[in-house]
């Protein structure tokens, strides 16, 4: 079977013979997960009957400091004690960011953890971690509730980060004059503002997740090259930013109805708002 690889012999007298082989990269399955990616404020529960498993995922969460981060982590054996505890976390069920680390197999229960991910409607949250990852079955139901699925022999190693916090700022200036920036630059230094500036919206889309979305974002109308600020405005908007403002020189008579911006603005540095 012909794998695609590549190798390289190198020999040197007196010395010895190295081959090197290399392999394309392969291309993960769907249901793989790459790494746990963590935010702060997150919750984290884990439901295994086998207690060595909840072990791991402890000692694993223990040793990147997630309390630090104001990460919750619960345990569960059961899954009707699961059950239980998120219906009582339903109210704050939307304020927070959610995984649900879940085992298939739950001995001696009436459930199994794909049935009670289904029930809960906690699909796209869950990741389930069970020995039969090779089971088409199991493969194909996860694909349906959209979860994605770690083997159980990984839950050792597959990588876990931290997410870095959005940060907040009183302005961020999307516009191309460089004139304007500095005004902003000054002004921000004069009234102890933070302040951050991006000369392009392609500059800003490739940081706007280090922002927090409650951060005032003032977009100029012309940002030259054809692109509107009404377009721009509309994107950062789906990207879940609330506070954002038209920054021109033209009327606000002169614009449509835009219901995703706050108001519109003059280009002076950190214009009166509406709250």
């Amino acid at each position: 079977m012909d794998s695609g690889g590549k190798f390289q012999i190198q020999s040197c007298e007196g010395i010895g013979t190295s081959i090197t082989i290399v392999f394309d990269k392969a291309i993960a399955p769907k249901w793989f997960v790459e790494k746990l990616l963590l935010v702060p404020g997150m919750v984290i529960a884990s439901l295994d009957d086998d207690i060595s498993i909840h072990q791991i995922w402890r000692g694993r969460f223990e040793s990147k400091n997630i309390y630090a981060f104001g990460i919750e982590h619960s345990t569960f054996t059961s899954g009707a004690d699961f059950k239980s505890w998120l219906i009582s976390k339903t109210l704050d069920r939307a304020r927070s960011e959610r995984i649900y680390l879940v085992d298939f197999e739950l001995l001696n229960q009436n459930a199994t953890g794909l049935d009670l991910i289904e029930e809960l409607g906690i699909g796209s949250q869950s990741i389930l971690v069970t020995s039969r990852y090779e089971d088409d079955r199991i493969l194909e139901r996860c694909d349906f509730l959209g979860v994605k699925l770690i083997p159980k022999a990984m839950a050792g190693f597959v990588p876990i980060e931290i997410a870095k916090p959005r940060e907040f700022f009183d302005g961020i200036l999307i516009d191309d004059d460089s004139l304007v920036h500095s005004c902003w630059t000054v002004a921000a230094n004069n009234m102890c503002k933070r302040f951050v500036g991006f000369s392009s919206a392609v500059d800003f889309m490739s940081r706007a997740s280090d922002f927090d979305t409650i951060s005032k974002v003032y977009v100029d109308s012309n940002l030259g090259n054809g692109i509107r600020g009404e377009d721009i405005s509309k994107k950062i908007h789906e990207l879940g930013f609330t506070n954002i403002y038209l920054c021109t020189g033209y009327q606000a008579s002169e614009f449509q109805p835009m219901p995703w911006i706050k108001g519109i603005v003059g280009k002076d540095p950190f214009p009166q708002t509406v709250p």
